[in-house]
């Protein structure tokens, strides 16, 4: 079970994706109806690992992979996220947990 909030990491792109809840999984369409690859993942903030692919009558079932992510891997994509948002000194960007880091994305995105 997925324990929001989460992102999403699309293969070969930066920016990460924040989602705030269940519910704004199932109420956006451009979310849990887009066609995603493969290797694109969702990252709960326990660092859990879903699989974007399964789909159920059109609508993208996140998928548990049993992987869990480390926090220096995050740490890593949201340096890069916060990068690309044209953020400065992200070298410096630590976080105390995968929840911590997960939260950040949004407030990276708030910000741009």
């Amino acid at each position: 079970m997925i324990t929001w909030p989460a992102i999403i990491k699309f293969v070969g792109d930066e920016e990460l994706s924040f989602i705030s809840s269940q519910e704004d999984w199932e109420s956006d369409s451009d979310l849990n109806r887009y066609h995603y690859d493969q290797a694109d993942l969702l990252i709960d903030t326990t660092g859990a690992i879903y699989s974007l692919t399964p789909r159920d009558n059109g609508v993208v079932i996140p998928k548990a992979t049993g992987e869990i992510i480390g926090l220096p891997t995050l740490t890593n994509l949201v340096r890069a996220h916060a990068s690309e948002l044209g953020n400065c000194c992200v070298s410096k960007l630590g976080f105390y947990s995968i929840a911590e880091a997960v939260v950040s994305v949004k407030d990276f995105n708030d910000l741009s």
